[in-house]
This record gives C-alpha cells, structure tokens and sequence, in this order.
C-alpha cells in the first residue's frame, strides 16, 4: 500500500513543525483565556479613577472587583459584614483570578 505521505514530501524543517505547533497552541490558548475570560469580565484596575494600581498585571475578574470594592473604605461594620457574609465567594472569585492570572500569563 502507498500513502500519499509516502510520495508528497513537504519541505518542512523540524523549526517551521515547531513554529507551526506553537501557533495553533497559541490560538487556542487565546481562544481558551476569551472563553473563560470575556473581555467583558474583567476589569483593568488602571482605569479606575479611585483605585492607586502598582502591578504590571492590573486586571481582575469583574466578580472580584466587585465582591472587593476596590477604591472604597470600608468601615469596620462594613468590613465585618463583608468577611460574615461574602468570604466564601470571595475565597472563590481569588480562586478564580489566580487561574485567570495562570492562564493569561501574568504570573509564573
């Protein structure tokens, strides 16, 4: 039996295979963070009038920006009501943002 692999030979160095894999990985990792991460849901704290941002990775997921509230002091009832009744889903939104950060690459 001939295959057609068998008698078309492509120029195709071992680095163009590389680059080609790299490529195709690369638009689907992009495709992945969108899925996960549409740009709706997330928020570039450098945007924010009452947020100071000191980091090269300024963006949040929206849920915990919002679960947060960056730019607002929080009084200590506030604080308490805050920790009584959203610490679950904030441990949940931090769980969330450390795999958004994984994923767009901002951490290592």
């Amino acid at each position: 039996m001939c295959l057609v692999s068998d008698t078309f030979h492509l120029p195709f160095t071992e680095q163009a295979c590389c680059l080609q894999a790299q490529e195709l990985f690369e638009t689907h990792h992009f495709q992945q963070f969108n899925h996960f991460y549409p740009k709706e849901n997330r928020v570039n704290l450098q945007t924010q009038p009452t947020v100071e941002c000191h980091t090269e990775a300024p963006t949040v997921t929206f849920n915990l920006h919002q679960l947060l509230q960056f730019g607002v002091i929080l009084d200590q009832s506030d604080f308490n009501d805050l920790v009584n009744h959203c610490f679950e889903d904030i441990v949940k939104a931090c769980s969330k943002q450390l795999l958004f950060w994984h994923i767009s690459g901002s951490v290592a």
